[in-house]
């Protein structure tokens, strides 16, 4: 089974990197933790990430969710990566999550609406005073807090299709990648979440500041976490975090048509 991550995972600064093989570390699994940290201390700061590195965090995230006894199998069997696919990963969160997501978009594209979705859904799932709250957080004025929840509860639109529009090019990829390392926070704690987030916040033009700040007030909100075991604590805020990656090539509007599309199935 050929390599499926390597184009996008070439986006990855070295605290990127850094900040996957965190989420990956565990001792209660077979990961390769020290190889992993080993790769990454090798590689020289604004070069590309490491084709070694890189197949290697590929690697470890499809064997986070394999079963053990089939990922040994295939590996005995010389299965290079003998993890499952990503594309499984996806279907199998998405399960767990009750998102559907067609199979004839392309893997980045999935990556993408999966993380679309579960913010979508965990926002829908919240009583609209929790909303009402969540938007004030993201320094909406008034008439728009009023117009968005208006679309969102009388006509039952989703959380970014309304709100991605309104913020435009210049901002709304980087909204989308804070409300998903807000949702990561759950799963690798505040501190962690918010070093990656200080990354983003630091390219945004001026006049955006209050970003970093005011997204923390949404990650009270989240209750994602509480549906995962064990396995699914890792892969759900990896396939999140490679949701952050995809989105930093600017395709924003074919992101807007793929999650629109994505709701109407």
């Amino acid at each position: 089974m050929s390599y499926q991550l390597t184009e996008i995972l070439n986006r990855c600064t070295k605290e990127d990197a850094e900040f996957l093989i965190s989420i990956i570390d565990s001792n209660l699994n077979f990961t390769d933790d020290k190889g992993l940290k080993s790769l990454n201390t090798n590689w020289h700061t604004g070069s590309t990430i490491p084709l070694e590195l890189n197949h290697k965090i590929e690697r470890e995230i499809r064997y986070l969710g394999s079963n053990d006894f089939a990922y040994m199998t295939r590996k005995m069997r010389g299965y290079e990566p003998a993890g499952v696919s990503v594309d499984e990963i996806i279907d199998d969160l998405s399960k767990l999550l009750k998102i559907q997501i067609s199979n004839a978009s392309t893997l980045e594209a999935r990556i993408e609406i999966f993380s679309g979705s579960v913010i979508d859904k965990q926002f829908a799932k919240l009583p609209e005073e929790r909303q009402r709250e969540v938007l004030k957080n993201m320094n909406f004025d008034k008439h728009h807090i009023d117009v968005i929840l208006k679309r969102i509860i009388d006509n039952k639109e989703l959380l970014l299709s309304v709100i991605l529009p309104i913020l435009g090019k210049t901002i709304g990829p980087e909204v989308f990648q804070s409300i998903i390392i807000s949702i990561i926070a759950q799963f690798i704690g505040l501190q962690s979440a918010k070093q990656i987030l200080a990354q983003i916040v630091s390219k945004l033009p001026l006049g955006t500041a209050w970003l970093g700040p005011v997204v923390w007030g949404a990650t009270a909100v989240w209750s994602i976490a509480d549906l995962s075991g064990p396995a699914s604590r890792k892969t759900i805020p990896l396939i999140l975090y490679l949701g952050v990656l995809c989105l930093r090539d600017g395709q924003t509007e074919e992101f807007m048509e793929n999650l629109h599309a994505s709701s109407k199935n």
